[in-house]
């Protein structure tokens, strides 16, 4: 198979293991910034256009499409014990305003979340990039291009699963597993020779990050 074998990016096939995920407080805390190293699996944003309605006429049906609908993303982080993996998880739902019962103490104490607060202080930024394929003379891996990031906007953990199944006769690393629940995305590109759909830009016309 010749044609994938060339130095070529529009040849090269992208690799579901080449990824990276950023994950970081809307607000730069970065005691709660996550390293990109941790992620262990990844899903890329999912769009549904809903079936708004038919109308017939004669023997025919005529199909009229509906909303966009931006499915959840899953992002799974090994619970690496020296950056604190599990507690930085707890720390974004903490700032988002959530405490236990045990915690309310007196007047001050007794906030719920907003929507605001949980989506100023819980949410992240989250940034999932496909990493594209070295392009240089004889496939130099610095000449690497046609990166795609995938921005969530206005994302925020809808679920936290800690590791399941503990067990003496398993030697698998833990993982924390979070659901993304998000507004749309947009796309950017560190590579000259994609070019992003406008519905996919930010409200400038440029692509998010440039």
């Amino acid at each position: 198979m010749g044609f994938w074998s060339t130095a070529d990016a529009g040849s090269i096939p992208r690799r579901n293991f080449r990824f990276l995920v950023s994950l970081s407080q809307t607000g730069d805390d970065a005691a709660a910034a996550v390293p990109v190293w941790v992620a262990k699996a990844a899903t890329l944003p999912q769009i549904t256009v809903s079936d708004a309605g038919k109308v017939h006429f004669l023997n025919h049906e005529f199909k009229f499409p509906g909303r966009v609908t931006y499915q959840d993303v899953n992002v799974t982080l090994v619970d690496a014990i020296d950056q604190d993996i599990s507690m930085k998880v707890l720390k974004f739902l903490t700032n988002g305003g959530y405490q236990t019962p045990n915690n309310i103490d007196g007047l001050d104490n007794t906030d719920t979340r907003s929507t605001i607060v949980f989506k100023n202080e819980l949410a992240t930024n989250v940034e999932i990039t496909q990493l594209g394929a070295p392009t240089g003379p004889d496939g130099e891996a610095t000449n690497v291009t046609n990166d795609l990031t995938f921005v969530l906007k206005n994302a925020f953990a809808k679920t936290v699963v800690f590791p399941q199944g503990l067990d003496y006769s398993s030697e698998d690393v833990s993982a924390v597993k979070i659901t993304f629940a998000y507004d749309y995305f947009t796309v950017r590109s560190t590579g000259s020779d994609i070019t992003i759909p406008e519905g996919f830009k930010d409200a400038t016309g440029e692509a998010v990050g440039d």
